[in-house]
């Protein structure tokens, strides 16, 4: 970067950056990278919202996703998508964040957004609809291909947990 500080090298530094737990860094490069012809690139926005939701700011990380959204319509990022969800659950905008995971649920790879809709669910006291939300995760998992089980443990293992309970 150095050599040649353009906008794809900034973004490439500022994703090892993040991978390395600085998010702080990360940020300040992605916004560099954010000039110019590349003021509004898909990319370096989500890259700038990941950034600002490692630092801890979801506020931040909304408003810069509002904006990926506003420039770029035709954009569509499940992990864009899963993070706004996210962002919305920090600041408390529960009924938002629900809408939003709600939303996510059917298109989204994996089982993450689905398990953290029904954490959602179950905190604000609609227990049944979490437990069914559960089930479909286990069931899902443990009827789907094996190495669905080894990239999916995670929320497995937190589906079975809830069930438990």
């Amino acid at each position: 970067m150095e050599i040649s500080p353009s906008a794809q090298n900034k973004a490439a530094l500022a994703n090892e950056l993040l991978l390395a737990r600085q998010p702080e860094a990360a940020a300040a490069l992605y916004r560099e990278a954010l000039s110019g012809i590349h003021a509004t690139y898909p990319a370096l926005m989500l890259g700038l919202a990941r950034a600002l939701f490692a630092v801890g700011d979801a506020h931040e990380t909304e408003v810069t996703l509002e904006r990926l959204r506003e420039a770029n319509p035709g954009y569509a990022s499940p992990d864009g998508h899963l993070l706004y969800a996210q962002s919305l659950e920090q600041q408390g905008k529960t009924d938002a964040a629900l809408y939003e995971y709600a939303a996510l649920v059917p298109y989204y790879p994996g089982q993450e957004a689905r398990a953290r809709y029904a954490l959602l669910l179950e905190r604000t006291g609609r227990i049944e609809e979490a437990q069914k939300i559960f089930e479909e995760i286990r069931q899902s998992i443990d009827y789907g291909p094996r190495h669905q089980y080894r990239e999916q443990r995670e929320w497995y293992e937190l589906a079975k947990r809830h069930l438990a309970t």
